[in-house]
């Protein structure tokens, strides 16, 4: 990811797309069941250099996008560096000439950090893509997602909803 050059935004149609993306890194943690991104990817994160994170980010604004979606699988796999990212899009959205958010991938235990949903909460995001699956607790057991089961579903709905976040769940149908 360090080696990443910048895409070529400029050569995009913006226009013809409601936001634009960015993957600030790659790589998850977590080995859930049915997921294929740790062995696709990796469970150790890794990720671009922050100057360049918002380098895109001035790039694709400039291009008239309103949003940005980090489509990053695990936004939070390394929480050293979602902070540290956190920070500096929290500096430089009072630089842009119009607003901008944005959104991400997280897991539901991003909800046991206040800290931290404070910081995404002053970056600019207004919505998490989080993975629920379901709310029986022994099946999030048995499909190795015990990442669900630190807060009931609902407390960490609230926790997140609070600064005014929305959540876009994520449920597999059938799977209880």
């Amino acid at each position: 990811m360090a080696d990443s050059p910048i895409p070529r935004f400029e050569l995009l149609h913006a226009t013809r797309y409601s936001s634009g993306c960015i993957q600030a890194t790659r790589g998850c943690p977590y080995r859930c069941e049915y997921c294929d991104v740790p062995a696709k990817l990796g469970t150790r994160p890794r990720s671009k250099p922050i100057a360049q994170v918002l380098e895109e980010v001035r790039r694709l604004h400039a291009l008239s996008f309103e949003s940005i979606f980090f489509v990053d699988d695990m936004f939070i796999g390394n929480r050293k560096y979602a902070r540290d990212l956190l920070r500096a899009l929290a500096a430089l959205l009072p630089t842009l000439r119009s607003p901008l958010y944005f959104y991400t991938q997280v897991t539901l235990n991003v909800a046991k950090d206040e800290e931290l949903l404070d910081l995404f909460a002053a970056a600019g995001f207004r919505r998490f893509f989080i993975g629920i699956e379901t709310s029986d607790v022994a099946t999030l057991r048995a499909i190795d997602k015990p990442q669900n089961v630190e807060l009931p579903v609902d407390e960490a709905i609230e926790r997140i909803q609070r600064r005014n976040i929305t959540v876009w769940a994520g449920i597999i149908l059938g799977l209880d």
